[in-house]
């Protein structure tokens, strides 16, 4: 399935499923819009695949695929299984797994990788009873703006020329330029 190939009132159901999910995920989840989230699955860079299963008209997992449309990352294909508190220990995150195995397979890759949270533990679980192996702990912070400390930020700013000369920051407005790529990507290696 396609996302960006659904209609607007098929697409909203997924959406509010997304939502519903993303919430239990983050405290502070915002919602997404439809126009959004289609942007939001279909960017450049990458191929994408997602599955929906349905109870009813309501969608109640969700399973996204995707993997760099360069060619690097070969062994890997990254991989989103998300189902509703209502719905889950009825198969449905295995079934999303079958598919991800089978179409890791078809692709030739060999690991799939994803992402759980501290606050779905039926995430962890699931990705530990298949065998999943941790790799990386990564936190999520927010700051009140309203609690910055922005006289220790004016200094920061200001001494900043004097211990970093040589450097510049630029704005650059969508996709990344052609000529700054390959300084792009090792930015993130």
């Amino acid at each position: 399935m396609s996302y960006p190939d659904l209609d607007d009132q098929a697409l909203a159901r997924i959406v509010a499923g997304y939502n519903a999910m993303g919430a239990e995920r983050e405290p502070r989840h915002v919602d997404l819009t439809v126009a959004e989230f289609r942007v939001f699955t279909s960017g450049p860079g990458r191929v994408r695949q997602h599955h929906v299963a349905y109870r009813g008209e309501d969608p109640s997992a969700l399973l996204s695929l995707s993997y760099p449309d360069d060619g690097s990352s070969a062994r890997v294909l990254r991989t989103s299984i998300s189902v509703l508190p209502a719905h889950r220990l009825r198969g449905l995150a295995t079934r999303m797994l079958a598919i991800a195995v089978a179409n890791a397979r078809d692709l030739g890759r060999d690991l799939l990788s994803g992402t759980y949270f501290d606050t779905v533990p039926a995430g962890e679980a699931f990705s530990r009873a298949i065998g999943g192996t941790p790799i990386l702990d990564f936190h999520s912070n927010t700051v009140r703006i309203d609690d910055l400390d922005l006289d220790m930020l004016r200094e920061w700013r200001e001494q900043g020329p004097a211990r970093g000369t040589g450097y510049s920051v630029e704005v650059v407005e969508g996709m990344y330029p052609e000529e700054i790529l390959d300084g792009m990507a090792r930015l993130y290696v």
